[in-house]
């Protein structure tokens, strides 16, 4: 593999969990308005640097929409890629806006058949990937 993040190898049904630490850097798209309403989208594009050496680790994009906006909870759908020098890696989820974790659905390359989560810490200035293969 091409750089070193902080891998932690745990077994977890027989595969690797490998979990990679970014710092990401928002260079374009636009936030929803605070309390946005439903049908709202909002894009983001940035690069990512792994937080343990500040070493670029390719760039990223993510989308989400507002699908419901209720009681002071809001719903959305969200994806994202995260492309690194090691393969790409595909998120997804459908959740209340501020939980930030979404479901790991696949990746290119060096990231062939994963699986696992993105856990997005604060407001979203770090996530750690949580990233399962055999």
């Amino acid at each position: 593999m091409s750089a070193s993040p902080s891998d932690n190898h745990d077994k977890h049904d027989g595969r690797k969990e490998r979990v990679i630490e970014l710092t990401l850097t928002r260079t374009a798209g636009h936030e929803p308005p605070p309390n946005p309403p439903a049908g709202t989208i909002y894009t983001e594009f940035g690069t990512s640097a792994l937080t343990s050496t500040g070493q670029p680790f390719g760039t990223w994009g993510y989308q989400g929409v507002v699908l419901a906006a209720e009681g002071g909870e809001t719903q959305e759908q969200a994806i994202g890629t995260f492309n690194t020098p090691e393969g790409q890696i595909t998120v997804q989820g459908l959740n209340p806006r501020q939980t930030l974790q979404n479901a790991i659905t696949g990746g290119t390359k060096d990231f062939s058949r994963a699986s696992g989560y993105v856990k997005i810490n604060g407001t979203g200035e770090t996530v750690e990937l949580h990233i399962f293969q055999r």
